[in-house]
């Protein structure tokens, strides 16, 4: 993953912690996923993956049983970015199942 952007130090608004010590950059990524057993209500899943922390993603649904989320995330490096986007949808999602990973 490379950085698509520096980004001052600023308050995480998820963590609430501030990154002052390290410098956040923007790293763009698309995590694609198959969902198990979705009922086919894209907006309560949208909504679900918003409040669990991905709204710095643009989520893709055209395909039954597919999600694809490409994401602007700013982090202290990629593997960081990486594993907090992974983790955030596993929380709002708890049956999906990670098929691919591409970077931006």
């Amino acid at each position: 993953l490379m950085p698509a952007r520096f980004v001052a130090p600023s308050m995480n608004a998820r963590t609430g912690r501030t990154n002052s010590a390290e410098a956040a950059m923007e790293y763009t990524f698309t995590l694609k996923y198959r969902l198990h057993d979705h009922d086919g209500d894209e907006e309560a899943l949208i909504d679900q993956l918003f409040e669990a922390g991905c709204d710095d993603a643009l989520p893709g649904i055209g395909q039954s049983g597919r999600l694809a989320l490409a994401f602007a995330r700013e982090a202290g490096s990629a593997t960081v970015a990486l594993e907090s986007a992974i983790a955030d949808v596993r929380e709002a999602v708890d049956n999906a199942e990670l098929v691919e990973v591409l970077s931006d």
